[in-house]
């Protein structure tokens, strides 16, 4: 329960505070109260005088070992620290050096691609001729393609034996 500070009896917030049940807020909020008006430092300790005793009268008692032992198992602090069911699904540095090596990768790829692309001439054709039908009826067609194959023949008529497809490379 917590007080609001213009109820009538506002010491009550005192003894909240003292016995810690304020949230964050309120617990703030009284202690820049009590660092700066002396009234709230004389009802605060006013209260830790009436509250004191009542905590000295209650003897410590520990919980029951189940207790702890539920809580140990709860938070698993008994557990050991890597499980063998969980296998290479749980091992975190796997995915540590995983994710690394992905990202290493990915980037490389892009690194090679940016220079690759940059650093190759931009094709076009820049010649193109053709051959009429002679008196066997075969032609021929020819076309340049800059910086990459510089001829390339190819028969207009597919039954023409005396023209062969060819490709020449630089």
């Amino acid at each position: 329960m917590t007080t609001p500070p213009n109820e009538e009896d506002g010491e009550l917030r005192y003894a909240e505070y003292v016995l810690g049940v304020l949230d964050a807020d309120a617990r703030a909020a009284v202690e820049q109260e009590l660092a700066s008006s002396s009234a709230a430092a004389a009802a605060e300790a006013q209260w830790h005088r009436r509250l004191l005793p009542l905590a000295e009268q209650v003897a410590p008692q520990m919980p029951p070992e189940r207790l702890w032992q539920r809580s140990r198992t709860t938070l698993q602090f008994d557990a050991p620290a890597g499980r063998a069911s969980d296998g290479l699904w749980m091992n975190l540095r796997l995915w540590h050096w995983l994710t690394l090596g992905t990202g290493a990768l990915l980037a490389a790829a892009c690194a090679a691609l940016v220079f690759i692309l940059v650093s190759r001439p931009p094709c076009g054709i820049s010649h193109s001729s053709g051959v009429r039908p002679g008196r066997t009826g075969c032609g021929a067609a020819g076309t340049t393609i800059m910086r990459a194959l510089p001829m390339s023949i190819v028969a207009v008529h597919p039954t023409c034996p005396s023209v062969s497809v060819m490709v020449a490379a630089m």
